[in-house]
């Protein structure tokens, strides 16, 4: 091997031990801590409280909403703030989409009556919606989400 090609193997095999151990860098995701600002703060456990690296901008949340109303199934990415919830995202998308939203609220929180015109009771169905394919027992107004979420809507039997 001549001296260029082993210069250019060598340097080749560094930069592969370094990309090596960037990648494999732990790093507890339980300690990401967001500030009011949308910046996150990347922590150890033995430096809880301690600032451990630099501020970095966190972008804003991207969620996947569907609409089924049984006939009709419809896809939106909505992107909203790091104190969405399942009605926030439902109403931005609506907002944005010129979707028709009807709810009401009670002690008991927000409940979706309508969307695009079709209305809860009609069929004996009404307006469900589910987190990543599990259904919540929380209202629509009080089920956080975060990024990556799937939030559906869809029409049809209660199961109570």
């Amino acid at each position: 091997m001549k001296d260029h090609q082993k210069v250019k193997f060598a340097i080749l095999i560094a930069v592969c031990l370094i990309l090596v151990g960037v990648f494999y860098t732990q790093v507890n995701l339980t300690n990401r801590e967001l500030d009011k600002v949308g910046k996150f703060v990347l922590m150890t456990n033995s430096q809880k409280g301690e600032v451990a690296g630099e501020e970095v901008i966190v972008s804003p949340m991207i969620v996947n909403l569907v609409i089924s109303n049984g006939q009709k199934k419809d896809s939106y990415f909505v992107t909203v703030d790091k104190e969405a919830t399942a009605l926030s995202v439902l109403e931005k998308a609506a907002q944005e989409n010129g979707i028709m939203l009807i709810n009401t609220k009670s002690s008991a929180g927000t409940m979706v009556q309508s969307i695009q015109g079709v209305k809860n009771g009609t069929d004996n169905q009404y307006w469900l919606y589910y987190v990543n394919g599990e259904m919540p027992m929380v209202s629509v107004d009080q089920q956080t989400v975060k990024t990556g979420d799937k939030i559906e809507f869809r029409f049809e039997k209660s199961q109570f």
